[in-house]
């Protein structure tokens, strides 16, 4: 184990700068853990209805493959969206145990001043959030983004399986425009 000690400085405070990050990643995770359970909610109560055979209209043209894609589509929404949850859950603990693994490091390796070299993720890191820090933003940001993207998508497949042309083309337009928001994060 890296530089922890059994004792803890029990007046120690996180540099401003620190506790900013630790704050905002607190609120980011907080929204993240309350979407993804509502997304796997959501995704229950879509994958009961999908998987109920008198919701599809026998007059549409409904291949047996589709279906079958909305229903898989609809299993990894669920998993994906627990996954995010669980990842959030996680990343919230981590945060919470900063200040007090700060305070069980040796304070001469911790700045409380002055400049530091590197991101918000390796400040964390140097703070004690632990090793896996990236890892788990990682695995909780791609969870979150295919389980948004899943729910989507899954309402999308049903339109197209049960709706008319002209609802497909309109609710294909509305979820291309729903998914802007998504291509902002992948722009510098």
């Amino acid at each position: 184990m890296p530089t922890l000690r059994r004792e803890a400085l029990l007046d120690y405070q996180l540099p401003s700068t620190v506790q900013s990050v630790q704050g905002g990643w607190q609120l980011t995770c907080q929204s993240g853990t309350m979407v993804s359970t509502l997304f796997v909610i959501a995704s229950t109560q879509l994958l009961s209805f999908f998987k109920n055979p008198n919701h599809f209209s026998t007059s549409q043209n409904n291949p047996e493959g589709a279906l079958r894609a909305l229903i898989i589509i609809c299993y990894a929404s669920l998993f994906f969206n627990a996954s995010a949850a669980i990842s959030s859950f996680i990343l919230i603990d981590k945060l919470g145990e900063l200040p007090f693994r700060a305070a069980s490091k040796r304070q001469s390796i911790l700045p409380t001043g002055g400049t530091i070299t590197g991101n918000s993720d390796d400040l964390l890191k140097r703070y004690g959030v632990g090793k896996l820090w990236t890892f788990l933003v990682w695995h909780w940001f791609v969870s979150y983004m295919i389980g948004i993207i899943s729910i989507i998508t899954q309402v999308l497949l049903y339109v197209w399986l049960q709706e008319s042309k002209e609802a497909q083309i309109v609710l294909s337009c509305i979820a291309g425009f729903s998914f802007l928001p998504l291509a902002v994060l992948f722009t510098p």
